[in-house]
């Protein structure tokens, strides 16, 4: 027994796959038996192949996912590897799995607010390959000195009666999370020749 009107199948005394427990009547598996070669094809084919695809397709109907994540929960729910790799790439066919789409977008969105660095680090955890990162943070340099112009004027308003700690608490603060000293610091003395000026 799994989990709700479902059984875990083992082989060779290791958890291979999951059926209801009515497709398990239906193939006509018993404790202790052999499954035959055969049976197993059909199994795959008949039945975890289309529900492992119609689930990678549930997987990303809320909100888009990396290729790793899904890989991730489909093995989290004892599809076997055969059966995964088959429905990753015809999501990948269908394009409704694109990594470097992904990248993309969630680099795009996020860098309105965080650090390129954050942003590779969070693709990272995702599972999104390096070269991809690079591809798509490549297209938000220029917003990253934006918004570290932002973060200084919203943290300090009135610009020009700062003090030397409170701007090395402040350029601290912001290094804090993610950005580049050396950008910065370039970015503050451009605001401060536009303040000065």
């Amino acid at each position: 027994p799994y989990k709700k009107g479902k059984k875990l199948i083992y082989l060779n005394n290791e958890p291979a796959f999951v059926l209801y427990t009515g497709e398990v009547a239906d193939y006509d598996l018993k404790e202790g038996e052999e499954l035959t070669e055969e049976l197993y094809d059909r199994i795959e084919e008949l039945t975890l192949k289309p529900r492992c695809k119609k689930r990678l397709l549930h997987l990303l109907d809320r909100f888009d996912r990396t290729e790793a994540q899904v890989r991730e929960k489909l093995r989290e729910e004892l599809y076997p590897e055969d059966v995964i790799d088959e429905a990753v790439e015809a999501a990948n066919r269908g394009r409704y799995l694109d990594d470097v789409r992904y990248a993309s977008q969630y680099t795009y969105e996020k860098s309105r607010t965080k650090s390129r660095r954050m942003i590779g680090a969070e693709l990272r955890a995702k599972g999104i390959p390096d070269e991809l990162i690079e591809r798509a943070l490549s297209e938000t340099e220029d917003n990253e000195a934006e918004l570290i112009r932002k973060l200084i004027l919203k943290k300090n308003p009135d610009f020009g009666s700062i003090t030397y700690e409170e701007k090395q608490k402040l350029l601290a603060g912001i290094c804090r999370k993610g950005f580049d000293a050396d950008k910065c610091i370039r970015v503050y003395n451009e605001l401060l020749m536009v303040y000065n000026q």
